[in-house]
């Protein structure tokens, strides 16, 4: 009988550090995923002023290049520069609704934040994390 105590010990000690190390797991993911979220988020912030200054810049040139005082290859560089801040812009925006999602999966949210609901045919509720 004490050997089947010691053996329960065990597995429930088991047991425990797996859970420990599977919390571990969530928290970690959810720290990288709430890091990806703020880069994202700076790196759209700084996107957005370097396509408006990309534009200004870009309409200027068009403005100087109908009076003859910029050349085609001018504006079609700062053209490509207004691509450029555009893509740069939509990539950190991808990149945030993504850390986003991660975020919401990893702390248990993901079904709440697109209204699905944790019920199963049966009615039972699916188990959360």
């Amino acid at each position: 009988m004490d050997a089947k105590v010691r053996t329960s010990e065990a597995e429930r000690r088991t047991a425990q550090a797996e859970v420990e190390s599977v919390k571990l797991n969530i928290n970690k993911r959810a720290a990288t995923a709430n890091a990806d979220l703020f880069g994202a988020q700076q790196r759209k912030l700084a996107g957005d002023q370097q396509l408006a200054s990309a534009t200004y810049t870009r309409d200027v040139y068009r403005d100087e290049y109908q009076l003859s005082k910029r050349s085609l290859n001018d504006l079609l560089s700062v053209e490509q520069d207004v691509v450029q801040a555009d893509s740069a812009r939509i990539n950190a925006l991808y990149d945030q609704w993504d850390a986003s999602v991660r975020y919401a999966s990893a702390v248990d949210n993901l079904l709440m934040m697109l209204g699905i609901e944790r019920k199963t045919e049966r009615d039972n509720m699916l188990p959360s994390l």
